[in-house]
C-alpha cells in the first residue's frame, strides 16, 4: 500500500527493493510499483486518474496487489515518509514466513 499524502518520490524505495517492482511515474513525483506487476487494474485507474498528474500530496493510499513482491518489507524501512506498508492475506505465505522464522530462531539458539 502507499499512500500517497506522504509520498514524495524519494526513490528509497525503488534501489532498495530486490524484486524491482518500484519505478517513479513519468513526472517523477510519485513512487509506485511497475504497471506490469499490478495485478488490481482498480488500483491502477486509481493512480492515473487521481494521483500521476498531481504535484502535490494527495489525501488518497492505493492498496496494489502485486504477486511478485518478495515481502521482503525492505522498502518499509527505506521510504523517509513512511509512505509504504506491506501486507500479505495468503494463508499458505503466513505459515511459509512462520516456519522459516522459527527455524532461523532454533538454529541460532542452538549455536
Amino acid at each position: 500500500m502507499v499512500d500517497y499524502s506522504k509520498c514524495d518520490g524519494d526513490g528509497a524505495c525503488i534501489s532498495a527493493c530486490p524484486g524491482s517492482i518500484f519505478e517513479r511515474s513519468t513526472n517523477g513525483r510519485w513512487c509506485k510499483p511497475v504497471d506490469d506487476f499490478v495485478k488490481n487494474s482498480r488500483a491502477l485507474e486509481s493512480f492515473h486518474e487521481r494521483i500521476a498528474g498531481s504535484a502535490k500530496p494527495v489525501n488518497l493510499a492505493i492498496r496494489y496487489h502485486v504477486p511478485e513482491c518478495f515481502l521482503c518489507w525492505q522498502c518499509i524501512g527505506a521510504c523517509p515518509k513512511q509512505a509504504i506498508d506491506v501486507e500479505y492475506d495468503d494463508l499458505d505465505v503466513r505459515e511459509y514466513l512462520l516456519e522459516v522464522d522459527n527455524s532461523v530462531t532454533e538454529m541460532i539458539g542452538s549455536t
